[in-house]
């Protein structure tokens, strides 16, 4: 009976050593992604909102905007969202003249919104509309000089059906999907959020979704996500619900597999309401890239959007997204754990030991799939080229180089354009359409330096970035380019393909957005003067 007492005695130092990890674990599991992905948010600047920073999870500020109540408010709208500000002195949007005629003949506009979607939007039971989202519209409304005024509405269903109904005129955050194209127009994206999954902790890691997409998973009635998923995965059996509270309390009940919704989102739920036997479990390839939707009858008010998002500049989006999203990391002990392993000590230390050696193959598991989430951020998914996110940011870095250094060479940019491309869908289909993008992608990387930067700036355009390369020398580089196009004989098409090109240099004192409008410019004379040409705008 001592010999036993003594070997006890010396194994509990060993087992309370490998406990503390253990035990760790059932919080780090769900921090995990959070660490690598803080890491992407505050190693570089960013251009925009299309950033890696939309991954971050962690524990989200709620900082209402307060707003006094007019009293000349109808009962079914708002506070207005901010009052009625001058646009920026160091703003110019370029609005045309009916542009301008239209804001002038309206007071304010109406917008419909998810009344509890954090921490993107929410509006509070005193009126106050607060979120990463409003900060947002908080800017284009000092952008057009105009006020938003929220719509209530209890789900973000009956904002959708409001919307259709010409309820309100727009929706500050929407994913576009072919039945809300019936009746809104969207804006360019400006934030990009990937759709993840969680599950209950005894689950596995997933690292490939199709493979449980067998399952039921809840979802919130009305998000686009039923949409993308039912198209993408025909047998998944998806189980709307009202709220996110519902979503994981099923979860936990175990009467769904999953519940899906983005990172950010579902770190938010699973960190506020304390619930350590949930976790993040994978990915599923998809993101929600949000833009704001406009009534389809509002052309005039969805080109003054669509300026006033131009506007926001890199610093205004890091601003936003650092104040609602950040990750805070705790340590925490159970004791309880040490007071069972008295009792049981030989058993628990086998038991931990197998543990430990799974831990191991979940963090193995952890990284590779945030090694996913990186190369999703930066990476056109059809051509395998850097995305526009990826050389915004690129390109602005060497702008501030350009800005900061007197000595050596600057840099040159060219953006290029297929001629005829919308002929070349209609005529063949879009899936061949995309095969050409593919070639054209191809023809390029095999002709360019290493040094050089390639990347899919949007639909048929492609942009190239030349480090120290002087303007002479990149329209030369750009010339052949055209020529190996126009040669090329595409596998699919019988016609002779071409492209126009757009050439400029970066100057001392430019930004991102004067070197890119020059750059557009000789694009779009190449475009008017005949195609499959190069124009240099110095």
């Amino acid at each position: 009976m001592v010999r036993h007492s003594k070997l006890i005695l010396f194994l509990i130092p060993i087992v309370t050593f490998l406990a503390v990890p253990f035990q760790n674990y059932n919080h780090a599991r769900n921090r995990a992604i959070a660490r690598s992905q803080q890491e992407l948010i505050i190693t570089e600047p960013q251009t925009h909102l299309n950033y890696a920073k939309n991954k971050a999870i962690g524990i989200f500020t709620h900082e209402a905007i307060a707003v006094n109540r007019p009293s000349n408010i109808s009962n079914n709208i708002s506070n207005p969202i901010f009052n009625n500000q001058p646009i920026a002195t160091d703003v110019n949007l370029n609005l045309t003249e009916e542009e301008k005629a239209y804001l002038a003949q309206i007071d304010f506009i109406p917008i419909c919104i998810d009344p509890d979607w954090m921490p993107y939007e929410k509006l509070d039971e005193y009126g106050n509309y607060f979120g990463l989202v409003a900060d947002y519209i908080k800017i284009i409304s000092q952008r057009i000089g105009k006020e938003f005024r929220v719509v209530k509405t209890s789900s973000w269903a009956e904002s959708l059906s409001v919307a259709r109904e010409r309820g309100c005129d727009l929706l500050p955050g929407a994913v576009p999907t072919p039945s809300r194209k019936e009746f809104l127009n969207f804006t360019e994206p400006y934030i990009f959020l990937p759709l993840v999954v969680a599950t209950n902790l005894d689950e596995i890691f997933i690292l490939n979704f199709e493979q449980v997409s067998h399952n039921s998973f809840a979802l919130i009635e009305g998000y686009a996500a039923i949409e993308l998923l039912s198209k993408k995965y025909p047998d998944i059996e998806i189980k709307p619900v009202p709220d996110v509270r519902t979503a994981l309390t099923m979860l936990q009940r175990n009467k769904v597999y999953g519940y899906i919704d983005t990172l950010p989102t579902i770190s938010y739920q699973l960190k506020t309401n304390r619930m350590p036997s949930l976790k993040i479990s994978g990915d599923l390839d998809l993101n929600y890239d949000v833009s704001i939707a406009v009534r389809n009858d509002r052309p005039l008010l969805l080109s003054i959007i669509n300026k006033a998002i131009d506007t926001i500049s890199a610093e205004e989006s890091q601003k936003i997204f650092y104040h609602w999203i950040s990750v805070k990391y705790e340590q925490e002990f159970d004791y309880r754990l040490l007071i069972k392993i008295l009792g049981i000590c030989l058993v628990v230390l086998s038991f931990l030991l197998y543990r430990n050696l799974i831990i191991s193959s979940y963090n193995k598991k952890l990284i590779e799939a945030n090694n996913k989430l990186e190369f999703l951020y930066k990476t056109d998914k059809l051509t395998g080229l850097f995305n526009r996110h990826f050389t915004d940011e690129t390109i602005e870095k060497e702008v501030n180089r350009v800005n900061s250094y007197t000595l050596g060479f600057g840099f040159s940019v060219v953006l290029l354009d297929v001629d005829h491309f919308k002929w070349i869908n209609d005529t063949y289909g879009h899936h061949i359409g995309d095969s050409v993008l593919v070639e054209i992608a191809g023809i390029l990387k095999h002709n360019l330096r290493k040094t050089d930067l390639l990347g899919r700036w949007g639909g048929e355009e492609f942009i190239i970035v030349f480090p120290e390369t002087q303007l002479a020398e990149a329209a030369n580089l750009a010339e052949k380019l055209r020529s190996k196009i126009s040669e090329h004989r595409f596998l699919a098409v019988e016609k002779t393909i071409t492209a126009s090109f757009g050439v400029a240099a970066c100057k001392v004192d430019d930004t991102l957005q004067s070197l890119i409008k020059r750059v557009d410019d000789a694009l779009y004379f190449s475009k008017r003067n005949n195609r499959n040409c190069v124009t240099v705008r110095d």
